[in-house]
């Protein structure tokens, strides 16, 4: 299964960039930040149609499918098309795809596939966390000054209380980075990224990283320092000495 979805993630991949390539037009979802684009319809039939073939009675949840396929299944495989459209759409190459597999609510298998770089990043539950083959791990410093990493609050949900997080990670030296998708979190596994801070996002953006995170050796708490569980808004994520310096900001 790991090496299926290896595959079709590059094949996506690959029918994603000869879109980019050529451009594309976008029409607006909900606002004029996210877009819908040719592109994320056809990444999104080819999964769908790629997986439901080789597994015809697994549930299928993509964000941009009206109806999930088989619900209740015992395995699911959540889908983002592409994730980062806006990036996509204006021609700036940090957007990728994101696929989870979930067995019995348990994310087992995670891929996130950036063409621009070719970059494949795989996990398996217990098993590691890859880049392109090779073994990443996270980063570990002990503080917070000279650290990079990202912090956004778009949703009202414990917006303050993330706010009031960021402009102390501002005050303790660290640099924020922002490339408006998931690239953000998935730098984390390979140590570019020193940490993660959020409150925004949906299953189809967080699953696939987030495995592939912990699988590095990273800690994923919500911002009250409870395990994350599919569905929380709020997340942190950073190795293991780094990350209680980052709760204590809250």
């Amino acid at each position: 299964m790991q090496d299926f979805l290896s595959e079709i993630s590059r094949k996506a991949g690959a029918l994603a960039l000869e879109y980019y390539k050529k451009g594309v037009k976008s029409s607006l979802k909900t606002s004029r930040l996210d877009l819908l684009t040719e592109a994320d319809i056809a990444v999104s039939k080819f999964l769908v149609n790629s997986i439901h073939e080789k597994y015809p009675d697994h549930h299928i949840y993509s964000e941009e499918m009206a109806e999930d396929i088989n619900s209740g299944a015992e395995y699911e495989w959540v889908i983002d098309p592409i994730d980062g459209t806006w990036n996509f759409a204006n021609h700036i190459p940090n957007w990728g795809i994101l696929i989870a597999v979930v067995e019995r609510g348990v994310t087992k298998y995670a891929a996130t596939y950036w063409p621009v770089d070719d970059h494949l990043y795989t996990a398996e539950k217990g098993q590691g966390a890859f880049l392109n083959g090779e073994k990443i791990f996270v980063s570990n410093p002990s503080g917070l000054k000279n650290t990079a990493g990202h912090c956004s609050s778009p949703r009202p949900a414990n917006g303050p209380r993330i706010k009031n997080a960021w402009i102390k990670l501002f005050e303790n030296e660290t640099r924020h980075r922002n490339y408006a998708c998931m690239f953000n979190l998935i730098l984390v596994s390979r140590g570019v990224h020193d940490y993660y801070v959020s409150n925004g996002g949906n299953d189809y953006d967080h699953l696939a990283p987030v495995l592939i995170c912990e699988e590095a050796g990273a800690v994923v708490t919500n911002s009250f320092g409870e395990p994350w569980k599919r569905g929380m808004e709020d997340m942190v994520i950073a190795g293991p000495l780094l990350h209680p310096k980052i709760l204590e900001l809250f």
